[in-house]
């Protein structure tokens, strides 16, 4: 299982888009890269939103909530293993995932 935070992928959507690719043995395509632009039908509630660029608006807005999801929070932190959060690393050299959080490397 491949974790990618949020705020890694509205930071920095290239570098997060080649890590979820490279997890997942997929050569990276151009349109990878502006979702907001394929004009492939979509059949969901969500379409307005499936045609948005990638964008940081609802970072943090889980704060306002932060009182009524701390018993779920104590809960899972019993049930998982803790890992030190890192930032992407730089991509342009072509060396892309090194140390970054992957649960293969537990």
């Amino acid at each position: 299982m491949l974790d990618v935070p949020y705020d890694a992928l509205v930071q920095d959507t290239e570098a997060a888009v080649r890590h979820v690719l490279a997890h997942c043995s997929l050569a990276a395509e151009t349109a990878w890269f502006n979702p907001e632009r394929n004009a492939a039908p979509v059949a969901t509630p969500s379409s307005a939103q499936v045609r948005e660029a990638i964008h940081g608006r609802g970072l943090g807005q889980w704060r306002a909530y932060e009182w009524q999801l701390e018993p779920l929070r104590l809960a899972l932190s019993a049930h998982t293993k803790p890992e030190p959060h890192r930032k992407m690393p730089p991509h342009g050299d072509g060396v892309l995932l090194a140390g970054y959080r992957d649960q293969r490397s537990w």
